[in-house]
Formats: C-alpha cells, sequence, structure tokens
C-alpha cells in the first residue's frame, strides 16, 4: 500500500486540473486500445495468433494486481474490455488507420492537458508512469463515486 501511495502522490502533483484529468480520462483509453490494435495485427502477422498481445496484456494486468487488488481488479476489467473492443475492430479494413489515429489523438490530448497544467508529463520524470496511468485512471474513478 506505501508503495502505492508513493506513486499516487507523484501522479497527483502532475495533474492538478480538472481539464488534465479530462484529457486523460479520454487520451488514456485511445492510446490504449490503439496499441491493442497495433500489438493484436503484429502478433497475428509476425506469430499468427494474438496470444503476444494477451501475455504483454497479463504482464501489465499483474503489475496493477501488486499494487492493489481491489483497484487492480477493476482496471483490468477496463483493460480486457478494451482488449475485446481492439480484436472486434480488427475487422474492419481499416483497423491499423483507426489505430494510429486513436494514437495520435490521444497524444494530443495528453500533451494539451499537460500543457494547460503548466508541467510536463509524469512520464518524462518515471518512465513506469506511463504504465501507471491507467490504473490512477481508475482511482480517481473510484474516488469521484465515493465522494
Amino acid at each position: 500500500m506505501e508503495k502505492l501511495m508513493k506513486q499516487m502522490d507523484i501522479y497527483q502533483k502532475y495533474h492538478t486540473k480538472k481539464l488534465t484529468k479530462l484529457s486523460h480520462v479520454i487520451g488514456v483509453p485511445c492510446i490504449i486500445l490503439a496499441i491493442q490494435i497495433l500489438l493484436i495485427l503484429f502478433s497475428h502477422k509476425v506469430i499468427g495468433s494474438t496470444i503476444l498481445s494477451w501475455i504483454i496484456l497479463s504482464a501489465l494486468m499483474i503489475y496493477y494486481f501488486l499494487f492493489d487488488i481491489y483497484l487492480g481488479l477493476l482496471t483490468n476489467f477496463v483493460l480486457i474490455s478494451l482488449m475485446c473492443l481492439a480484436q472486434f475492430l480488427l475487422y474492419s479494413d481499416y483497423a491499423f488507420i483507426l489505430s494510429i489515429n486513436l494514437f495520435t489523438l490521444g497524444w494530443i490530448l495528453q500533451f494539451l492537458g499537460h500543457y494547460y497544467e503548466g508541467n510536463k508529463p509524469a512520464f518524462f520524470v518515471n518512465f513506469l508512469q506511463m504504465f501507471i496511468a491507467p490504473f490512477f485512471l481508475m482511482a480517481e474513478f473510484v474516488l469521484l463515486i465515493k465522494s
């Protein structure tokens, strides 16, 4: 729990304004979905299966469980839902273009949020913050519901 609180403190220092948080609520899922689509496309082309994308997702899910079981479950539910959506979107003729557009939109929103915030993204200081963002968004959501 101490590890979680330390990472939450770092995250909260970089995300103090509502507009920044909103840009992340939209931008982070766009980036995750885009990466999942690209991983599935790559995995399917290289090894003929989508297993690589599920292995990478599983590693991330375990990482979230190490912080907190409850938040890990909620975050992982969203990640699995996005992975299922990515696999569904794979049937589109435009899956690659869609993933590039989602990825670009997500990062534009992220950087606009941090521009408005007046600071650089937390992952510029600690690269792991990039992987922790979905988990912290879920924590923010839970805190919002509880209050």
